[in-house]
C-alpha cells in the first residue's frame, strides 16, 4: 500500500507524522496563520509531497479505510520501543470535519502505547470544538490550541501553542535548533509553548 505516513523532517527528526494539504483543510486558520504558513511554501510545494498529501485527504474522507490504514501502520511498527512510538498529527493541514476527528479518536484509542500530538486552530470552529475535546482527553494525546494575534485566547483548559506572542503567562519558548524528539516538551504535554518564528 502507498505510504501515507511521513518520517521526520529537519525539526521533528525521528517522529512519524501524518499530513494533509495546507489551507484547504484549515477551517480555523487566521490571516496571520496563512501568511506565516511554512506548509504552504518550500518543499511542501514539491509535486511528490503535494500528491501524497492530496492522496491522504482523499483517504481520510473514507473513515473505514483511513482508520484501517493507520491501525495497520501502528501494528507494523509495534516492535518499536515506546519512546519511538510517537506521531505528530499534521505538520501540514488540520482537523477539517467532525467525521475526520472521530476517525482520529478511533485511531488513538487503538493502541495506547503510542503518543499522538499536534497543534490546531480548528478549536476556533464552534462545530468542531466538542469532538476535538473528546480527542484531546485521551491520555496518550496532547493537542494544543494554536494561537496568534488574530486568533483570540485559547479555550479554557487547553494547552497553548502560540506564534510570536502567547496569551498565557507561562510558556516554554521553542528552540528552533533543537529536534522535537530531543526536547519532548510538546509530545509529552509538559506545558504551553511559544514559537518565536515560523519553523
Amino acid at each position: 500500500m502507498r505510504s501515507i505516513i511521513s518520517f521526520g523532517n529537519t525539526k521533528l527528526n525521528t517522529i512519524f507524522n501524518f499530513n494533509l494539504p495546507a489551507v484547504t483543510t484549515c477551517p480555523g486558520a487566521t490571516q496571520t496563520c496563512l501568511d506565516a504558513c511554512y506548509a504552504n511554501k518550500r518543499r511542501y510545494k514539491w509535486d511528490n509531497i503535494k500528491s501524497k498529501y492530496e492522496f491522504n485527504l482523499r483517504l481520510s474522507r473514507n473513515a473505514e479505510k483511513f482508520t484501517t490504514a493507520l491501525k495497520s501502520f501502528l501494528i507494523l511498527n509495534d516492535e518499536l520501543d515506546d519512546s519511538r512510538k510517537i506521531m505528530r498529527i499534521h505538520t501540514s493541514g488540520d482537523f477539517y470535519s467532525n467525521e475526520y476527528i472521530k476517525a482520529w479518536q478511533e485511531i488513538v484509542g487503538y493502541d495506547d502505547s503510542w503518543t499522538f500530538y499536534g497543534y490546531t486552530r480548528s478549536w476556533r470552529c464552534d462545530n468542531l470544538i466538542d469532538e476535538l475535546n473528546v480527542l484531546r482527553n485521551n491520555d496518550n494525546v496532547n493537542i494544543f490550541a494554536s494561537t496568534d494575534k488574530d486568533s483570540g485566547e485559547p479555550p479554557k483548559g487547553w494547552l497553548e501553542a502560540a506564534f510570536l506572542k502567547a496569551y498565557s503567562s507561562e510558556y516554554k519558548e521553542c528552540h528552533r535548533d533543537m529536534h522535537c524528539d530531543q526536547c519532548r516538551h510538546c509530545l509529552t504535554g509538559a506545558g504551553n509553548v511559544c514559537f518565536m518564528k515560523s519553523i
